[in-house]
């Protein structure tokens, strides 16, 4: 790749998948794709660094070998270890924390080329997700056109669906398996003042992703195994979607 992009997944609202979704995407990369992958953990609760402790204890050094490199930081750190960095890897994955009073939160968000905001189709979620965006227009877009010329592009990943809302019957009985990558518009109510209008008309991504294989979330990981393979070539459909919007 001639560029490094510096993408991130961040959420205010916990819950939401984001570390899992990182883990998932940067398996995929890196494990499947061969690409030079670097994760930088800013997120004070650093969910995917115990993760790779925890993979390290459970495979040794032996199955970890070639695993790609996770950085734990604190947000203020971020900016420098991406300049540092970025001529060494193709792509740069932020854990960012969803709250700007975490100090250094809001130079770190401004490094961020693509922002991934993950949710489901609770309303609570989607009040989060309008709000967390809201935040992102009014607090990151200024300083990043600022310093960087440009603002970050912004989608949303659904990544599950509520099984209470039938206003996603159609949708629910269109999901035959976890993780069906289905092209279908559905309207999540972002609208008025400050919505966000470069949120396509949804490709849902992952749909169910967390909850229809109990599985999935305990056997992803951030090491090379026969069960954390299969996983990736699994979801493999819904990471290329991610991987077009990081190109586009």
């Amino acid at each position: 790749m001639d560029e490094t992009i510096v993408f991130g997944y961040s959420s205010s609202k916990g819950g939401v998948g984001k570390s899992t979704l990182i883990t998932l995407m940067a398996g995929y990369l890196s494990y499947l794709k061969d690409y030079k992958v670097l994760v930088i953990d800013a997120d004070p609760q650093a969910s995917i660094n115990k993760k790779r402790e925890d993979n390290q204890v459970e495979f040794g050094d032996e199955g970890m070998k070639g695993a790609y490199l996770i950085m734990e930081v604190t947000p203020d750190m971020v900016p420098d270890i991406i300049e540092d960095e970025k001529d060494n890897f193709d792509f740069i994955i932020l854990d960012l924390a969803g709250t700007l009073t975490t100090q250094g939160n809001i130079s770190a968000y401004t490094t961020l080329d693509k922002i991934i905001i993950p949710t489901s189709t609770s309303d609570n979620d989607i009040t989060e997700t309008q709000n967390f965006y809201n935040v992102l227009r009014d607090k990151i877009f200024p300083v990043r056109k600022k310093y960087m010329n440009a603002e970050p592009d912004v989608v949303i990943q659904l990544n599950r669906l509520n099984p209470k809302l039938n206003n996603y019957k159609e949708l629910r009985e269109m999901i035959s398996e976890a993780g069906d990558n289905i092209d279908h518009e559905i309207e999540l109510n972002l609208k008025g003042e400050g919505a966000p209008n470069y949120i396509y008309p949804f490709k849902i991504i992952n749909a169910d992703i967390n909850t229809a294989d109990a599985k999935f979330g305990q056997e992803l990981n951030t090491g090379i195994n026969t069960v954390n393979m299969e996983i990736l070539e699994k979801y493999s459909p819904q990471c290329e979607e991610v991987l077009k919007f990081l190109k586009s």
